[in-house]
Parts: structure tokens; C-alpha cells; sequence
């Protein structure tokens, strides 16, 4: 004849499954959070290197089509450019590196090689805080023979009423260190001014909330590094800048 015993639980018992339990769902929040942290921290160092890494990129396609004669230039050249691929990589790699060992989304961007900025005038307005960021669409529009009025935040923006007037385009960072505001505080004040070519730009032009978010304001998303930027200025019926262009959900990028 088998017996079975059954031991009454007691309340220790209980208070032992509960402090478990506890510990557990403690360890699993303050893994969730290290995890978090570990990759913001990298996409902060990839996105701090990649701004950079874009003004490097600007300026090697500036040398490429000046006409120097120094047999040594195009090997100087090439090795800046491999440099640069190798850091870009490098940074890419930390992201792609740390989802891959968290087992987290590993979608990444297409690359965008073309993008048309349309204008109605030749003055580019542009607010981002990176001056290397700055200086890259000074350069563009100097190129093709435009004005780039250059803002570094929201506070300075509200305060440069010349800028704003006799600008009709705008490019809108979309992160502004050391600043309560954002590339959407900045896109709603140039909309109650009157913009209506506006374009916001971010390293997460490819991040679906990113694009609801660009959708919503009614903006086109324009992506970090810069790709190769062509200004179409049409005053009235004249286009000054023809260029086909590729369009997607975005707006004028050429993937």
C-alpha cells in the first residue's frame, strides 16, 4: 500500500516563491536596461563618427574634380577614401555587432546614392547643430551656385528673422544636443512661418517611426551621411536644375 504525504505550505514557503519571483522579474528589467544602454551608447559613437565621416566624403568629391597635376594627388586620394570606407565600416559594424549578439531587429538602411532637394529660389535654409554637418551643405550649394543661410539650434532660428524671410527651403536636423527641442519643434515653427519644402534629415531616415513621424509633418526625409545632393531651383515656370530623379515614399532618393 503506497502513501502519499502532502506537506502543508506553509507561509515561509510562500514568501520564498514570492521573493523569487521578485529577483527574477528584477534581473530580467535590469538586463532589459543594460541592453538598452549598451545600444544607444552604440549608436551615439556611430552616429557621432558618421557626421564626420560625411564632411570627409564631401570634401574628397570636391578634389576629384579639381584639376591638379601632382602625379601623387589620385593615391593620396584613394587612401582617404579607403580610410573613410574602413571607418564608416567600423562604425556600422558596432550596431550591426551588438543586435546581432542581443538577438535584436536587424534591419538596416538601403543605401541612397541620389537625392533632389527642390527649391524655389537659390537660398537654402539649414538648422542642424554638427558644424561639420553645417559646412557640407554650405559647400553644396555653393557648388551649384545657391546661398546657405546656416543656424545651429531652435533657439537661434526663432530669433533670425532675415534667415527665415528670404528662404522658402529648409533642411531640419533632427537631433540637437544639449536642447529640450527636437527636428519636430523646429519643422512646426517653420510651417507657422509659411515653409512648404521642407526637409528633415537623420541618420534613421530608414526607421519606420521615423518615416510615420515625417509623414505626419509632411516633410521629405533626407539621409545622414549625405548622399549626393542635387538642388533643383524652379522660379515661376523656370527650372534652373534638371535632374530625373527615382521617387519613393521618402521623397526624390535614388536608392
Amino acid at each position: 500500500m503506497n502513501l502519499k504525504i502532502f506537506k502543508k505550505k506553509t507561509k515561509s514557503d510562500s514568501f520564498q516563491v514570492s521573493e523569487d519571483s521578485a529577483f527574477s522579474d528584477f534581473e530580467e528589467k535590469l538586463k532589459k536596461e543594460v541592453q538598452e544602454s549598451q545600444e544607444k551608447l552604440a549608436k551615439q559613437v556611430a552616429h557621432d563618427l558618421k557626421s564626420p565621416l560625411g564632411s570627409i566624403e564631401t570634401v574628397l568629391t570636391c578634389f576629384r574634380e579639381m584639376d591638379i597635376k601632382d602625379p601623387n594627388f589620385e593615391t593620396f586620394l584613394n587612401l582617404l577614401k579607403l580610410s573613410a570606407e574602413r571607418i564608416d565600416e567600423i562604425a556600422s559594424g558596432m550596431v550591426k555587432k551588438y543586435r546581432t549578439e542581443n538577438n535584436l531587429d536587424k534591419s538596416e538602411p538601403s543605401a541612397v546614392k541620389q537625392m533632389s532637394i527642390r527649391m524655389t529660389n537659390h537660398n537654402l535654409l539649414v538648422i542642424d547643430d554638427d558644424p561639420s554637418m553645417r559646412e557640407q551643405w554650405r559647400i553644396i550649394a555653393e557648388q551649384q551656385d545657391c546661398s546657405a543661410h546656416l543656424i545651429s539650434s531652435y533657439e537661434k532660428l526663432v530669433t533670425n528673422e532675415g534667415a527665415v524671410k528670404s528662404c522658402q527651403t529648409a533642411i531640419v536636423d533632427y537631433h540637437y544636443d544639449n536642447s529640450e527641442y527636437t527636428g519636430e519643434d523646429v519643422v512646426k515653427f517653420l510651417k507657422s512661418v509659411g515653409f512648404e519644402s521642407i526637409y528633415l534629415c537623420t541618420s534613421d531616415y530608414w526607421k519606420k517611426n521615423i518615416q510615420e513621424l515625417a509623414n505626419n509633418l509632411d516633410v521629405i526625409l533626407c539621409p545622414k551621411p549625405l548622399p549626393q545632393i542635387i538642388l533643383e531651383v524652379t522660379i515661376g515656370d523656370e527650372k534652373a536644375e534638371t535632374t530625373e530623379t527615382k521617387e519613393n515614399a521618402t521623397g526624390g532618393l535614388i536608392s
